[in-house]
């Protein structure tokens, strides 16, 4: 008897095995023709009230902006800028449109394998919005260095913190990553400017979800979040295993995602 071979069935196949291989590259593609992707976050944003933030994404895929509806001091939209071989070269945390002033801009330099190597972070300036180049700026406030296993995750983060800002600082932080993918172990140790040292570990505990960095590269740069799972457990989960609805709690004082703190997040995804 002849064999019939389901489209769905083969992509969902593929799905698990990637999930089930050493190292998951992204973005996952969820059953179907078209890129999965996080569009929209709703919550609750600490000191700013609730609002919707939307992701904009270019023809190729990659994110160019994520906004909320009431960008403020403290709470910029973020605007990304790429080079022609679509390397992050600069992320701004704008004002809104209309206003060339940023609170900060990082801008980055990348290795012959298109990973980020470093990242000058700038504060308080001006910018083209044609162009996202940086006009001018007030501070040059840190410098980090990141260091990348041969999965392409990073496994280290160096900064530094120059003088001129409130206070001068070496801070060093390890991953610590384990067979099922996760960061099982995150190290930090912070060299303060009198030479005295301190050390910290922090041993998250995750759910067997997809984390939605995965969903772009980009996302787990920015985040610095490489781990399969996620660091916490959701409310609910859409039927792709990721997380669309996370409330804070006991062992959750706050979610980060994406630049932004939220004290409860719904997360909308879209296929493009």
């Amino acid at each position: 008897m002849k064999k019939c071979y389901h489209p769905a069935l083969g992509a969902i196949a593929l799905l698990f095995t990637m999930l089930l291989s050493n190292c998951v590259k992204p973005p996952i593609i969820i059953p179907g023709q078209k890129h999965y992707q996080v569009a929209q976050l709703m919550g609750e944003i600490p000191f700013h009230g609730p609002d919707t933030i939307r992701v904009s994404y270019n023809s190729k895929h990659y994110p160019i902006q994520i906004a909320g509806q009431h960008i403020s001091t403290g709470y910029p939209q973020y605007l990304f800028g790429y080079d022609d071989q679509y390397r992050l070269r600069i992320l701004i945390g704008a004002y809104y449109d209309g206003n060339p002033a940023y609170e900060l801009a990082h801008k980055y330099v990348c290795d012959s394998k298109k990973r980020v190597i470093s990242d000058s972070t700038f504060e308080f300036g001006h910018y083209d919005r044609n162009t996202l180049t940086l006009i001018d700026f007030h501070l040059l406030f840190s410098v980090k260095k990141y260091v990348y296993d041969n999965q392409d995750r990073i496994t280290q983060v160096t900064e530094e913190r120059l003088p001129g800002t409130s206070y001068t600082e070496m801070r060093t932080t390890t991953f610590f990553y384990n067979s099922s993918g996760n960061a099982y172990k995150i190290n930090s140790v912070i060299k303060y400017s009198d030479n005295s040292i301190s050390s910290s570990d922090v041993f998250p505990v995750y759910d067997n979800k997809v984390n939605p960095h995965q969903l772009h590269p980009v996302w787990q740069l920015i985040d610095i979040d490489y781990s399969r799972n996620n660091a916490f457990i959701a409310d609910s989960y859409n039927n792709y295993g990721l997380p669309v609805h996370i409330s804070t709690g006991a062992k959750l004082s706050e979610i980060m995602f994406l630049l932004n703190s939220f004290s409860s997040l719904e997360i909308a995804y879209e296929y493009k």
